[in-house]
């Protein structure tokens, strides 16, 4: 039997993040960090907990529900918790990666469940992130991916990031990431502590892939960029030179 999903927690600093942003934008007040192992911190500090350090949002209003190994329909009952904290941004990148692992399609049931799941948590109002599967989480994926696309484009706070896409190019080549200056090639062996769990290096590259898409879609929400067209990266935790 899994152990209780935890009750919310605050956030707890991390060092080795540069100086945070002053936090102006609405959509870092309140964070929720909501899904299994990623978002549980089981290898490495979630991407969520990274973004919000790095925004500047206060630890006391920095929540996380996960449990890892839990599909969402085991977190389901904890909703109501998403709601009571009241969140500007929830971060759920593999709250779906233990459904559907072996189906070859999606029913309408499973469908409707997908829609109302995500239904649900943007009525807190919240920009909610979501991860599409990557290859090593299922054996059979992309029907999954297409629907969450599509659901993306009919929720208008919603955000999924293509973490297919993103392990795609690790897997076949690299990703090719500017880090003190100089440009350093990152393979699948760089930003993974196993076969499935990102270590710290890949959870800091994926919280940066999330603020990159909240930057494209939401940039009203963020601080005064002070003419920087692009957003406020976060510092990769690899060796200095």
């Amino acid at each position: 039997m899994k152990a209780p999903v935890p009750a919310a927690r605050a956030v707890l600093a991390l060092p080795i993040l540069a100086a945070c942003l002053p936090l102006k934008a609405a959509l870092f007040d309140r964070v929720v960090i909501f899904g299994a192992s990623v978002s549980a911190e089981e290898k490495a500090p979630s991407p969520g907990r990274i973004l919000a350090q790095h925004m500047g949002t206060p630890e006391t209003q920095v929540f996380v529900l996960a449990q890892g190994g839990a599909a969402s329909r085991e977190l389901r009952p904890y909703l109501d918790r998403v709601v009571a904290a009241r969140p500007t941004l929830i971060v759920a990148v593999d709250l779906f990666f233990h459904d559907f692992k072996f189906s070859l399609w999606l029913s309408e049931r499973e469908r409707l469940y997908l829609r109302d799941y995500i239904d649900r948590l943007q009525a807190t109002g919240a920009v909610v992130v979501l991860g599409n599967m990557p290859p090593q989480v299922f054996l059979r994926h992309r029907h999954v991916n297409r629907y969450l696309a599509q659901l993306e484009r009919e929720f208008p706070r919603l955000v999924v990031i293509d973490l297919e896409a993103a392990v795609r190019r690790l897997e076949r080549g690299g990703l090719t990431v500017e880090h003190q200056g100089r440009q350093v090639l990152l393979r699948k062996q760089d930003v993974f502590a196993d076969w499935v769990h990102p270590n710290h290096v890949g959870t800091t590259l994926l919280a940066n892939l999330i603020l990159a898409r909240l930057w494209e879609r939401f940039p009203e929400e963020f601080p005064d960029p002070g003419g920087n067209p692009h957003p406020p990266g976060i510092p990769l935790p690899l060796p200095s030179r």
